[in-house]
């Protein structure tokens, strides 16, 4: 099964305040590997723990009204050449999870 560079843009919990006081669009960014059997899916899953996670950021901040990362409409894909694009060390320690 072929590892695939999910990257994803969300807002953090401190960010979301900044942003909403001071009127800018602060964002972060994040990238895991996703083993799949392919693109689609990895993307699938991807979104799928993207979710979660950044849920998670906000449930730890005490946020419950927040919509969700799905619901905001984030950036996100599939890196095509990753290892083009990002030096080896920035790759070698990200999260990997499976389809």
């Amino acid at each position: 099964m072929p590892d695939y560079l999910f990257v994803f843009g969300y807002e953090s919990p401190v960010e979301r305040i900044t942003n909403r006081t001071n009127g800018t669009d602060f964002e972060s960014s994040k990238a895991i590997w996703v083993g799949a059997n392919s693109k689609e899916a990895a993307l699938e899953v991807g979104k799928r723990y993207a979710q979660q996670w950044v849920a998670e950021l906000f449930t730890k901040q005490g946020v419950s009204d927040y919509k969700g990362w799905l619901a905001l409409n984030f950036a996100h894909w599939i890196e095509d050449d990753p290892t083009n694009r990002f030096p080896d060390a920035d790759l070698t320690d990200l999260v990997r999870i499976s389809s």
